[in-house]
């Protein structure tokens, strides 16, 4: 919700506005499950959202996103082998949150856990997780969007773990017809 709402969908937003200036737009910030949760209730026509929902009555449009990389504190050792990720501590995002979800199916992949005992901090926003990695309070998986600044500045040291680009999605019901403003917003948001 962050990344895609902060930083990649604003640009987007305005030119769509400048297209269809007579259309108002609500935007809320939510993480992917409640985003998802709100367009299932009718609540919602369209969420982007930053994670995979699998739900058969939600239709997902991939959209362009974003890369995510390992950020470390400076002076931190990248960690290599698994043993080397066992000894990390993380600071992530709440439960529900779509990068926390990739950085406990990284560690899953590795027959590691995401739990209590390798979280040093959970906090509300990726300028907070990025503010405590630097701050040395533990290493965090985030957006190269989040973290484009503080990599340029040196104050964090980014590592490619080799994950796919994760793409954002913008989720509709597959039971509701759209209207047209809905698909010329999804044609703008996949214009990129």
């Amino acid at each position: 919700r962050q990344t895609a709402g902060n930083l990649w969908l604003p640009a987007r937003l305005a030119r769509f506005q400048a297209a269809f200036p007579g259309l108002v737009l609500h935007v809320e910030h939510l993480n992917t499950e409640r985003a998802a949760a709100k367009v299932l209730a009718h609540e919602a026509d369209i969420a982007v959202v930053e994670g995979g929902i699998d739900d058969p009555r939600l239709s997902a449009t991939a959209l362009s996103g974003d890369r995510m990389l390992l950020v470390l504190p400076n002076g931190w050792a990248a960690p290599r082998a698994p043993e080397d990720w066992a000894a990390l501590t993380f600071v992530t995002r709440e439960p529900g949150s779509g990068t926390r979800a990739l950085l406990a199916d990284h560690l899953n992949g590795m027959g590691l856990r995401l739990d209590a005992r390798n979280i040093a901090l959970e906090l509300p926003s990726n300028e907070a997780v990025r503010g405590a990695v630097e701050a040395g309070a533990g290493a965090s998986l985030l957006s190269e969007l989040v973290t484009q600044r503080a990599l340029r500045t040196g104050d964090v040291q980014g590592i490619d773990i080799g994950l796919p680009p994760r793409p954002f999605y913008a989720l509709r019901l597959k039971e509701r017809a759209g209207t047209r403003a809905e698909s010329e917003f999804i044609r703008a948001l996949c214009a990129g």
